[in-house]
């Protein structure tokens, strides 16, 4: 049975967090108002007044006044949270924008590794092309690479250049053209290149899939 490659990446955020990051965005009279009304209603939740005759100097500026404001309104919505996750009370924008995006597909996976790591424009460009030749499973099946270099009018030696820095890639095993070479691509990868695991697959893989132990 040939080995299944499969990828599912997600960016998940708590409902805590998630909560938090609106919350952040309410301009601050809204945000008022919608504590009191949580105060109304969690009989658990108690709305602590200082005396600011006691605490503070008679004459005292908004803008003196605004920051501690700010610091006790971060303080009360970080209740609950994560103890390291501490919001920053200067920053207005939106802040899932700037949550980055996460690659939805296997091929979404591989185009952003071959744009990282490929030497040229060139190499890129043959690097996607073999990208959109696997199959579901993660193989170059349905050509080869003097179908690819005929393809795009290139040198066969670049064509496997580029197979050769697709099958560095994650997960390990793509870009194999059979099950041999899918084995042999992880072994490398692990860094067992030359083991006794690379003899056994490359000597006798047959013997192993029919559970012929002895021959090996």
């Amino acid at each position: 049975m040939e080995p299944e490659l499969r990828l599912d990446l997600r960016l998940q955020l708590s409902p805590q967090l998630i909560e938090l990051l609106k919350l952040l965005q309410l301009p601050r009279l809204e945000l008022e108002q919608l504590i009191r009304l949580e105060l109304q209603q969690n009989p658990l939740l108690e709305e602590v007044e200082e005396d600011l005759e006691e605490d503070q100097p008679e004459e005292e500026t908004a803008e003196d006044s605004e920051p501690e404001d700010e610091f006790e309104w971060a303080e009360f919505l970080q209740d609950g949270l994560d103890s390291a996750y501490k919001p920053d009370r200067r920053r207005t924008e939106d802040f899932t924008q700037q949550i980055p995006e996460v690659p939805a597909s296997l091929r979404d996976h591989l185009i952003t590794q071959v744009h990282l790591k490929a030497e040229s424009n060139e190499q890129m460009l043959i690097g996607e092309y073999i990208v959109d030749s696997l199959d579901d499973d993660g193989y170059l099946r349905s050509v080869n690479v003097e179908e690819i270099a005929t393809a795009l009018n290139v040198e066969v030696e670049k064509v496997e250049d580029a197979l050769a820095l697709l099958q560095s890639l994650d997960p390990p095993g793509v870009g194999a053209r059979e099950l041999k070479e899918c084995l042999l691509i992880q072994l490398r990868n692990s860094g067992k290149d030359g083991g006794l695991e690379v003899k056994i697959v490359e000597g006798h893989l047959n013997d192993l899939k029919n559970k012929r132990y002895q021959a090996i």
